[in-house]
C-alpha cells in the first residue's frame, strides 16, 4: 500500500507541476490589451480547473435498517488534472488526471464478520455515553477522473465526469466502553475489514462560477462485494474550490 501511495503522490506532483507551468505560460503569452482594441483581445482564462478540491457530505445508501447513520459524514477529494482544449476560444474541454478521495461513515455500529457464512455485517452498539463514543469507518482511495467541461467567457461553468478508483484503505475507529463488559474505555483503529471491494466507480457533476462551484457524486459500486456484505454506497453533495 505504501508503494501505491508513493506512486500516486509522484503522479500528483507531476500533474500539479505541469498545471502550474501551463498557467505561467498562459500568463506570459497573454498580451495586455490596448485601450483602443479591448474587443479584439482574448481574455486569459485563469480558472482552468487543474487543481480541484471537493469538500462534501456523504449520505450512505443501503445501510441496514437497524443501523442509525450519523447526520455528519464529511469527506474530501483532491484532483489534479490536465485541461485539454482543442481551440483557445472553444467553450468545451476535457479533463483527465489523478486524485485522492477520503470518505467517512459515522454510525452506531461496528463492522464485523459472520463466522458461519463469512459475510460482513454491522453490529449495532449498545447504548453508551455519547460524550466518549466514536464509531467511524474511514475509506481512502486513489482514482483517475475523466470529465467533459463547459466554460462560458462570463465565468459560468459546469462539468460531468466519471472516475475509476482503487480502494487502498478501509478502517474503523472506535472509542468507547469496552464491549466485553470490563469497566474501561477503549480507543483503537481496526483495518481488518473483510469482503471490501478493491475498486469503485462514480459519476459526478460540478456547476459554478470561476473558482467556486457545487459538487455532486454517486457511487455505482457498493463498498462490499455482492452477496458478502450490505450493499452500501455513498451519494455526496458539497462545494468545489478551484484556485487555477
Amino acid at each position: 500500500m505504501k508503494r501505491k501511495i508513493g506512486i500516486i503522490i509522484t503522479l500528483l506532483f507531476i500533474t500539479l507541476s505541469t498545471s502550474v507551468a501551463q498557467n505561467l505560460l498562459d500568463g506570459k503569452n497573454y498580451e495586455k490589451p490596448k485601450k483602443d482594441s479591448l474587443s479584439q483581445v482574448e481574455r486569459v482564462e485563469i480558472f482552468r480547473d487543474r487543481l480541484v478540491i471537493d469538500v462534501f457530505q456523504s449520505f450512505w445508501l443501503g445501510m441496514p435498517a437497524a443501523v442509525n447513520s450519523a447526520k455528519f459524514n464529511p469527506g474530501v477529494n483532491v484532483s489534479m488534472l490536465w485541461d485539454i482544449k482543442k481551440k483557445s476560444k472553444f467553450p468545451l474541454s476535457f479533463g483527465i488526471g489523478a486524485g485522492v478521495n477520503y470518505h467517512t461513515q459515522n454510525s452506531n455500529a461496528l463492522i464485523g464478520i459472520d463466522s458461519r457464512s463469512w459475510t460482513t455485517l454491522y453490529n449495532v452498539l449498545p447504548q453508551m455515553d455519547e460524550e466518549y463514543k466514536i464509531c467511524r469507518l474511514d475509506i481512502v482511495s486513489l482514482y483517475i477522473p475523466l470529465e467533459l467541461r463547459y466554460r462560458h467567457h462570463s465565468g459560468f461553468k459546469f462539468s460531468v465526469g466519471a472516475r475509476l478508483g482503487s480502494i487502498v484503505s478501509v478502517g474503523q475507529r472506535y472509542r468507547g466502553k469496552d464491549l466485553s463488559g470490563k469497566n474501561q474505555m477503549l480507543d483503537y483503529k481496526d483495518y481488518q475489514i473483510f469482503n471490501k471491494m478493491k475498486y469503485h466507480f462514480d459519476f459526478y457533476a460540478r456547476i459554478g462560477w470561476e473558482g467556486l462551484g457545487i459538487f455532486y457524486s454517486y457511487q455505482l459500486t457498493p463498498l462490499f462485494e455482492s452477496g458478502k456484505g450490505p450493499q452500501v454506497r455513498p451519494m455526496s453533495v458539497g462545494i468545489s474550490i478551484s484556485p487555477f
